[in-house]
């Protein structure tokens, strides 16, 4: 571990830096396995799951949500209309409002600086001239979680950087509340951060349903964002078996 000295906006900053080679085995290996040791004991029932969501679509979304949140929805309300995106609005304070345009600016900003040009060239050697054209993938999917509340960093740093990088289509899958709708915040800032589909489903049956498709939830070429173990071992699973996935957002 070394410490290294930066400054950043005219403001000092010290920043431990790690090295993965030079970590003792011990670290290496909890920090390597801490994802497999979360998830390995439930992998069998995702398995199941996805399968299911697989062949049975939006009727086993319809019913892993009832099983496993105890929350009734349908399969013509799975997504979220434009009436209630509109109604979120006066159902969170104006401060809040502002505050979550104000942060989603800032990352927006942030992830701006981090785009490569798009298509660049070089002569290799006279009259031979070799290049890369970056072009954004078609349609990807973001996971945000839900349940004990609504988390608006985690829509803002994976529907952000995806549009920013100019991805068409970026959908959401979200849990519902108990009532079976979408928390207020979470729309807001889902529509702040410029998301051309939401969705009120949660879960490992989420991931597979942007992993494979349904009915109505089309398939994706990337998804992205956290979650419960149940999530990560689905997100393990889905990429081990469909060819669908991608871990960049260009390609």
């Amino acid at each position: 571990m070394e410490i290294k000295e930066i400054i950043l906006g005219g403001i000092k900053l010290y920043i431990k830096v790690y090295k993965l080679k030079e970590m003792p085995k011990e670290d290496y290996n909890r920090i390597i396995k801490r994802s497999e040791t979360e998830t390995d004991s439930i992998l069998e029932d995702v398995g199941k799951i996805i399968d299911n969501v697989k062949e049975q679509g939006d009727n086993a979304l319809v019913e892993y949500t009832k099983k496993f949140e105890n929350v009734t929805i349908y399969k013509d309300k799975i997504q979220v209309t434009p009436e209630e995106i509109k109604e979120a609005y006066n159902k969170v304070d104006k401060e809040t409002i502002e505050a979550i345009k104000f942060l989603a600016d800032n990352v927006k900003k942030f992830h701006s600086a981090q785009m490569p040009n798009k298509m660049w060239g070089m002569e290799i050697t006279p009259g031979l001239v070799a290049g890369q054209t970056i072009i954004p993938l078609d349609r990807v999917g973001c996971y945000v979680p839900g349940g004990r509340g609504w988390f608006p960093s985690a829509v803002m740093m994976s529907v952000l950087p995806a549009k920013v990088a100019g991805v068409p289509e970026v959908i959401v899958c979200t849990p519902s509340a108990s009532d079976g709708t979408v928390p207020a915040g979470t729309l807001v800032a889902c529509d702040v951060c410029g998301a051309d589909t939401i969705y009120r489903v949660g879960g490992s049956q989420a991931i597979a349903a942007m992993t494979y498709g349904t009915q109505t939830i089309q398939k994706v070429r990337k998804i992205t964002g956290p979650g419960s173990k149940w999530v990560l071992a689905a997100f393990k699973n889905s990429s081990r078996s469909s060819r669908n996935w991608n871990f960049s957002w260009a390609r």
